[in-house]
């Protein structure tokens, strides 16, 4: 199976832990999912897809009570960091969509 075919907007995966390496073991295995998730989060957010959200979940930690996620005023940092990973695993199309929703997303902010 693809990563892309592993993606979904609606799933939330969850990392199995039980200490900081696994869980660095766990983000490693799905980082191409986290990355994917983030940018279209902050894009459905922005489209006005999910009205009145300024976080976004990335994944569920052991559980589905406690998440890791995004707020609102890191997006442009967390997209650059998107920026470079997409850039490492050479997925061209994410980095120009990457770019393009940082961009949006600077404008809106005014920075």
């Amino acid at each position: 199976m693809r990563k892309e075919d592993l993606y979904s907007e609606s799933h939330i995966p969850t990392l199995k832990f039980d200490t900081r390496s696994e869980f660095k073991d766990a983000f490693g295995d799905i980082e191409y999912i986290i990355q994917r998730r983030l940018y279209y989060g902050i894009k459905a957010i922005l489209d006005g897809v999910v009205e009145d959200k300024d976080y976004i979940i990335l994944a569920y930690l052991n559980e589905e009570k406690f998440c890791f996620g995004s707020p609102r005023e890191v997006w442009p940092d967390n997209l650059e960091s998107s920026l470079v990973y997409f850039e490492e695993v050479e997925n061209y199309e994410m980095c120009a969509k990457v770019v393009q929703l940082l961009e949006r997303l600077e404008d809106e902010l005014g920075e």
